[in-house]
């Protein structure tokens, strides 16, 4: 298996966020050790060859995001420079109504129209991350088209929260949308989504469109974060009606009700009669996550991977959400042996 990996999510380092219940900061969960810590371990299990990430012309991007937001990317730290002689890091401090709301001509006002939440700070060197986190996933694209079994996209920052014209959820660009962009052209690709919260963005993206799947297990939203997206009637619109697939799990899911759930997301997967399988991989489904509300234990990870596994898919294993750095790097190597 080849493993896709930029050193450069290193230049994203936020330090704190703040929790909207308490209003109050403590240290950011999404920290570059995330990464770090699960390379160490897919190295030292002999996991795969990693390898470095293709160039991509950055066009590439406005296939999948809307223009005006990635222009936001490039101009908001110089408008917030201009404004408070500051940087760094950017959160909005109020937030649009979309369908009663223009977009201000000033990109430092535009925090709140394109970004979703106060955890999702904007930096300095951000973009230059998020770029090179779907460099990876394109990457991990092509060398299945190239004749790869499975290929695994160490991303970060992750993706799936992130919308046609949002951002969010520590999330800027949505690798895994890129991803089935790209193979959509030869195939037909599925997306299933593991991360313990909903994938708001990538289901967006694709809502009304027959081309990608999009299934998805994850914390009912009615607890858990995004709230407004991911409940078990949000079945696609239009073209896509019928190709957007939720099985939101109760508070404290254990092991039996998981795998009762995964078997049915991956009987949508057969129907559809993919080419290939996305998976959005998120370790904070664990049992110890501190973000998390399941009952998966490490061992689990393998299991999964093994039901995916017999699909007989050439699969791209994307990476999300995953916050016990003690603990993520063993579920993402159990996982990745289960899909070998």
């Amino acid at each position: 298996m080849k493993i896709v990996y930029s050193k450069t999510h290193l230049l994203h380092a936020p330090q704190m966020e703040m929790d909207g219940e308490t209003s109050t900061f403590y240290p950011h969960h999404e920290i570059p050790q995330r990464a770090e810590r699960i390379l160490e371990v897919l190295r030292a299990d002999d996991i795969g060859e990693v390898i470095p990430p293709r160039e991509y012309d950055p066009s590439i991007v406005d296939e999948v995001h809307a223009p005006g937001l990635i222009e936001f990317y490039h101009k908001v730290i110089p408008a917030w420079i201009a404004r408070t002689g500051q940087p760094e890091p950017i959160i909005p401090d109020l937030f649009a109504l979309r369908r009663l709301s223009e977009r201000p001509e000033d990109p430092a006002r535009q925090v709140g129209y394109y970004c979703f939440d106060p955890q999702t700070p904007f930096m300095e060197r951000t973009w230059e991350a998020a770029l090179s986190s779907a460099w990876c996933a394109l990457s991990a694209a092509d060398l299945l088209l190239e004749g790869e079994d499975s290929v695994y996209a160490l991303c970060r920052p992750p993706g799936h929260h992130a919308g046609r014209d949002y951002y969010g959820g520590y999330c800027y660009l949505n690798n895994a949308a890129l991803a089935a962009n790209k193979l959509r052209h030869r195939g037909r690709p599925a997306i299933l989504d593991i991360d313990y919260h909903h994938g708001n963005g990538t289901q967006d993206i694709f809502y009304s469109s027959a081309d990608v799947l999009y299934v998805s297990l994850h914390a009912d939203p009615n607890f858990a974060f995004p709230c407004f997206s991911g409940y078990r009637n949000q079945r696609g619109q239009g073209a896509g009606r019928g190709y957007n697939a939720n099985f939101p799990l109760p508070l404290d899911t254990d092991e039996a009700r998981y795998h009762t759930a995964l078997d049915m997301a991956l009987d949508e997967i057969q129907r559809f009669a993919a080419d290939f399988l996305i998976i959005s991989l998120g370790v904070d489904t664990v049992q110890e996550d501190p973000l998390g509300g399941l009952k998966l234990s490490m061992e689990s990870f393998r299991r999964i991977g093994g039901k995916i596994a017999k699909l007989g898919l050439p699969v791209l294993v994307v990476q999300e959400g995953g916050y016990n750095l003690s603990l993520a790097g063993r579920c993402v190597a159990n996982f990745l042996e289960g899909i070998v």
